[in-house]
C-alpha cells in the first residue's frame, strides 16, 4: 500500500481486532474482561463501542457484571468473519511501543483520577489508554510504516508534519474520524485527537472538560 494511502485506510478500519486471550474472554470468561483490557487496548475500544456504557464519565466503571451479554461475542464473531483486517501484530516493534505507552498513560490517569471525584478512575484510565488510537489504527494497517514514522529523525521536532508526509493524515485527524465512525461515547470520542490542540480550542471541542 502506498504510504500516502495509509491514513485513509486507517480511518476506514471497521475495528481493531482484540487479541486471542481477549476473544476467548468475550466468549467464555466475560468476568475477566476488565482485567484483560489492561493488556489489550483493542479490547477496550471494542467494549466502549459495543458494551453498555454511560453518557457521563463520572459514572462509568469497568465492572464484570457489565459485560455478561451474549451479544458481545456474537458481534466479535461477525467482525472476524466479515472484516479480516484491523489486527495489530503483537510481535512488532510499534505494537510493543504502543502497548507500553497505553499502559503508562492509563496508570498515571488512574492515579490522578483517584484524587478527584470529577471522573471515575476507569473512565480516566480507559481514555488515556486510547489516546494513541490513530497510531493503533495506522499500525494495524501497516506496522512497518508506522514504525518508520516513529523513528524518523524529523519526528521529534515535527511530529505532525512527519505523519502527514508519510500517511497523508496526522494522528489526531485519524483518531477524531475513527471516534465519529465508531460512535464512541461523546465524553471519550470528543477527547481523542484533541490533546495536541491549543488549550482553548481543545476545551471547546470536548464533551467533558473534567475528563480532559
Amino acid at each position: 500500500m502506498p504510504g500516502k494511502a495509509l491514513g485513509r485506510a486507517a480511518v476506514e478500519l471497521p475495528w481493531l481486532c482484540p487479541n486471542t486471550d481477549s476473544l476467548v474472554g468475550l466468549a467464555e470468561h466475560p468476568t475477566r474482561l476488565p482485567a484483560l483490557t489492561v493488556a489489550d487496548p483493542a479490547l477496550l475500544a471494542f467494549l466502549f463501542r459495543f458494551g453498555p456504557t454511560t453518557e457521563n464519565c463520572s459514572t462509568f466503571w469497568l465492572t464484570p457484571d457489565r459485560f455478561q451479554s451474549p451479544a458481545l461475542p456474537e458481534v466479535a464473531a461477525a467482525y472476524l468473519s466479515a472484516a479480516p483486517v484491523g489486527w495489530l501484530d503483537p510481535s512488532s516493534v510499534i505494537a510493543e511501543r504502543l502497548r507500553t505507552f497505553a499502559s503508562v498513560s492509563s496508570t498515571l490517569a488512574r492515579r490522578l483520577a483517584a484524587h478527584s471525584p470529577r471522573v471515575s478512575a476507569d473512565a480516566a484510565a480507559g481514555a488515556a489508554s486510547l489516546t494513541a488510537l490513530g497510531w493503533f489504527a495506522v499500525a494495524a494497517v501497516n506496522a512497518r510504516v508506522a514504525a518508520e514514522c516513529l523513528f524518523d529523525p524529523a519526528f521529534r521536532l515535527h511530529p505532525f508534519k512527519t505523519q502527514q508526509s508519510l500517511w497523508a493524515m496526522d494522528h489526531d485527524a485519524i483518531a477524531r474520524r475513527l471516534a465519529v465512525r465508531w460512535r464512541l461515547p461523546a465524553w471519550l470520542g470528543t477527547m481523542l485527537g484533541t490533546l495536541n490542540l491549543p488549550l482553548r480550542a481543545a476545551r471547546a471541542a470536548v464533551a467533558d472538560a473534567d475528563l480532559f
